[in-house]
């Protein structure tokens, strides 16, 4: 796991801020801490289990946090009360996940510019994935983003929204 400390600016010569590999797949944001990223991903991993917990600030361009590969399982991402994930360039949001049974966990503020939260499940395997709200996602356009074809619960007890939905869901 990777502690970051109180400040962690990224500057725009690199494209990742923090790249989780599978021999160290998970971060913690302290509350004092923050990842700033000016050109792409704060925080990116393509390994399957990686993990994210966030108490202080994850900003970047592009997306704050993206994990999966489409082949990945068992993301996590948990956003506490006081933390933050943003983004702010068009096309892109605040937390992608591209693998199946992942969860995201939020209590602070999500937000993003397309979307606040994306998940794109590559196959139906039985399993689902999760989002457990009791903050704030959102977004210019949608609040949570949906492709894929398995199983998304979510369990709502804070705000949603998007300026074009809340919720889209995409089945092909």
């Amino acid at each position: 796991m990777v502690d970051i400390p109180p400040i962690f600016t990224v500057s725009d010569v690199r494209e990742i801020g923090l790249l989780l590999q599978a021999e160290v797949p998970s971060v913690v944001v302290t509350q004092s801490g923050a990842i700033i990223e000016s050109y792409d991903f704060g925080v990116e991993s393509l390994v399957s289990n990686s993990a994210a917990f966030i108490r202080g600030s994850v900003v970047a361009n592009h997306q704050g946090i993206t994990f999966g590969s489409g082949a990945t399982t068992g993301e996590k991402i948990v956003v506490y009360e006081g933390g933050s994930v943003s983004s702010i360039a068009a096309g892109y949001g605040a937390l992608a996940i591209t693998g199946n049974n992942s969860s995201i966990t939020n209590a602070g503020l999500v937000s993003g510019a397309d979307y606040g939260i994306y998940f794109d499940t590559q196959t139906d395997d039985g399993g689902k994935s999760q989002v457990l709200n009791t903050g704030t996602v959102s977004s210019d356009k949608y609040g949570i983003y949906a492709l894929g074809h398995q199983e998304l619960d979510i369990k709502n007890a804070g705000i949603i929204s998007g300026k074009t939905a809340s919720f889209y869901e995409f089945q092909d």
